[in-house]
């Protein structure tokens, strides 16, 4: 069985990025979310709009894409899949979209009305 992201998430995402992103840079942030929104719908689809914004969506892609396809990572069962991506965000905000600066997460933290977009995912 292919886990994946519901729906519901998958067309909220679909129409929230495909008007903002290039061909090519939509369907690599719809392949990652597609292979890991699965575990946390909301928080993948606000970490690509965060970086998005800070301009670091390809340098976060990339590492998803890695991680993704990292046979290791592959390996994992469905708990240990989900408690890895949770913990991979943390890295994502803290050294790739901030570049270690927490301060910047505040500020770059996406408008109210994107959230409750999101929000609807789960």
């Amino acid at each position: 069985m292919e886990l994946g992201p519901t729906d519901t998430a998958s067309k909220i995402f679909e129409a929230h990025f495909q008007r903002l992103l290039e061909e090519e840079t939509y369907d690599r942030a719809k392949t990652v979310f597609d292979e890991a929104g699965a575990y946390n719908e909301r928080s993948l689809a606000i970490q690509i709009q965060t970086a998005l914004q800070a301009g670091k969506l390809d340098v976060v892609l990339q590492s998803y894409e890695e991680l993704l396809s990292n046979a290791d990572f592959q390996q994992l069962d469905i708990v240990d899949r989900s408690v890895y991506l949770r913990r991979y965000a943390d890295y994502v905000y803290a050294d790739l979209i901030t570049d270690g600066d927490p301060l910047k997460a505040l500020e770059m933290r996406p408008p109210v009305e994107i959230l409750e977009i999101f929000d609807r995912m789960s």
